[in-house]
């Protein structure tokens, strides 16, 4: 706080507005935009099926600029990797890149699933994630009929995972950071939802023909504002998806019939 203090900032602008973001724009003590939750709309959505909010949260954070004259350029989200990152794989080769992990386990691909789909594909496949997934990307590759799967959950930096992402030819991937990462490179995108739901406005931003949203059917509502407890079972609706609806949705990205 006493070196943001220095900075002297003119304004602030909380697009989080939880308690220690109010405790941050408090001591400093500055003019302040602050995003609108929609606590109530939100409430309405996942208890009673109601959706007030219809805007991508994304658009939201620009409602809260919009003081200080900030503009969308709709070109997208951005992400910037430096010319140093470098990783262990050929990224000249197509191949797939499998973002396995999220932050609650309600929000992940079963072990299962994934395994039913890597089977089919003829693709590379990298796996990514954190040290969290290492396990579950060894085991993947273990169980699987497919020999061509590269587990680097736990090896790779966000950097080295966003590299990955940008020169991959689809991405799968959970309702996690790295769908967004993928999203700034305009990438073809799959990602599956259950306890989340797009209608909460988390869905990949101005991808339109290049994202397929795979939405668990077992509750058309999302169970939780972040996903981490699910109405349908204990341990995510997202893993009441079907691969074959999966395997689907990538031959029609990539065109593979």
């Amino acid at each position: 706080i006493n070196k943001l203090k220095k900075e002297n900032y003119s304004c602030i602008i909380d697009l989080h507005n939880n308690t220690r973001s109010f405790w941050l724009r408090m001591s400093i003590g500055v003019t302040t935009f602050i995003l609108k939750k929609h606590t109530i709309k939100r409430f309405l959505l996942i208890h009673l099926g109601i959706n007030l909010i219809n805007k991508h949260i994304v658009d939201r954070y620009f409602e809260t600029c919009l003081p200080i004259g900030l503009i969308n350029d709709n070109m997208g989200l951005d992400y910037f990797i430096k010319n140093d990152v470098k990783v262990d794989f050929n990224i000249t080769q197509q191949y797939v890149t499998w973002c396995i992990g999220a932050s609650f386990e309600q929000k992940m691909l079963s072990e299962t699933q994934i395994i039913e789909v890597c089977n089919e594909l003829s693709l590379p496949i990298v796996l990514i994630g954190g040290e969290k997934e290492r396990m579950m990307g060894c085991d993947i590759v273990k169980n699987s009929h497919n020999q061509n799967i590269y587990n680097f959950c736990g090896q790779f930096s966000i950097n080295q995972s966003a590299l990955i992402i940008k020169h991959s030819s689809l991405v799968l991937t959970n309702d996690t950071g790295f769908m967004h990462i993928a999203t700034s490179f305009n990438k073809k995108i799959i990602s599956f939802w259950g306890c989340t739901k797009p209608s909460l406005g988390y869905y990949p931003y101005m991808l339109n023909n290049n994202s397929s949203q795979v939405v668990s059917k077992a509750r058309k509502h999302p169970c939780s504002r972040h996903g981490g407890s699910c109405k349908v079972n204990s341990v995510g609706c997202v893993k009441t998806i079907n691969s074959k609806i999966v395997l689907t949705e990538i031959s029609k990205l990539l065109k593979l019939n």
